[in-house]
């Protein structure tokens, strides 16, 4: 797969000097870079993201950032600043009315590490963090097409790929992109059913319904999962969190649990097994191509290839027909992804991508 790196030998320039301290002016920065990070601040832990485009010195960009358990949602943040042995960000408020402040300052090493302190008064946080610098990669279309559906979630079940839909109900394709059939399931005598998420372990599907469990200690926000096919669902179980992607390695199950940002390792009864923290501060929708798992950021509209320890190990541009659309599921299909997103009321477009 073919990598940009083109910034790479600029910023570890600026990281060094050029070498001559009297003559040599610190050179311009142009191009792309992006960055994942993570910070703690007392018991909370953090993620970021920071994508900026710069201009001979200067750039714009986007950031994202969550805490777990403060914030119950990732925010995203339209960004400016300068960069040159150091970097400097602060709110684009050209872009956005910001009423508050947001000031990030870091240094660049040699590697491109970043290392530095945000600066987040609204929200009460002042803190140190580090981020590295992460592959962006592009994809290659194979092939696309619209359907007057929302498409919620996606999977590949070894010959067709399901879709999830808003209208309560599963549309099957072929490789080809080709309608093969519908598909209806009820969870209940007379009542409809479709999930927000999907997986495949090679014998039945699995999706699931919001939950939640109220107790003694206050309310969880949980899920029911089916296990079911084209005969209906054969089978009901609980998992104690609110999933928002579903996946299968092999022999056991994975749910992607955005509020606490964790990949949630389960088993065919809903046992817990294991967890491990991910690198991308706004993941949705989960999927596992024998090797990697694979997300997308909800506000950046990116890839992520995710390594089994939680580590975004690259990212990928992926296709959007217009500005300000909206992604909606993934599936993998061996070296294919298949992605979805919403191009105008209850229409999607649906990408057969591989990536470089």
């Amino acid at each position: 797969m073919r990598v940009r790196y083109e910034y790479l030998f600029v910023l570890s320039v600026l990281a060094f000097g050029c070498g001559d301290e009297t003559t040599a002016p610190t050179p311009p920065v142009s191009g792309s870079h992006t960055w994942i990070g993570s910070f703690t601040e007392g018991g909370v832990r953090g993620a970021l993201s920071l994508e900026i485009v710069t201009e001979n010195n200067e750039f714009t960009g986007a950031l994202v950032i969550t805490r777990v358990p403060d914030l119950s949602a990732p925010e995203h943040l339209f960004v400016r600043g300068t960069i040159d042995d150091s970097l400097h960000l602060e709110l684009d408020t050209d872009r956005i009315a910001y009423q508050y402040t947001f000031t990030l300052d870091a240094e660049v090493d040699s590697s491109l590490d970043l290392s530095g302190s945000i600066s987040y008064p609204v929200a009460g946080v002042f803190t140190s963090f580090t981020a590295h610098p992460i592959p962006k990669r592009s994809v290659n279309v194979q092939l696309s097409y619209e359907l007057s559906t929302y498409v919620r979630s996606m999977v590949w079940d070894g010959s067709r790929l399901w879709l999830s839909t808003l209208s309560d109900e599963f549309l099957r394709f072929n490789e080809a992109g080709e309608f093969q059939d519908q598909v209806i399931v009820y969870y209940s005598e007379g009542i409809r059913w479709t999930s927000g998420a999907l997986t495949y372990d090679g014998t039945y599907l699995l999706g699931f319904l919001p939950t939640t469990i109220i107790g003694p200690g206050g309310t969880i926000n949980a899920s029911a999962l089916y296990e079911f096919d084209e005969n209906g669902i054969h089978r009901r179980y609980e998992l104690p969190h609110r999933t928002v992607g579903l996946a299968y390695d092999g022999a056991l199950y994975w749910s992607l649990d955005s509020q606490a940002r964790q990949l949630v390792q389960f088993d065919a009864l809903g046992a817990v097994k294991d967890s491990v923290e991910i690198d991308v501060p706004d993941p949705h929708h989960l999927e596992f191509d024998g090797q990697y798992f694979w997300t997308m950021s909800w506000y950046t509209m990116r890839l992520y290839q995710v390594d089994p320890f939680g580590h975004a190990v690259a990212m990928f541009d992926v296709p959007v027909s217009n500005p300000g659309q909206v992604p909606t599921a993934i599936a993998v299909q061996g070296a294919a992804i298949w992605y979805s997103e919403v191009v105008g009321l209850e229409h999607s477009r649906i990408y057969k991508l591989t990536p470089e």
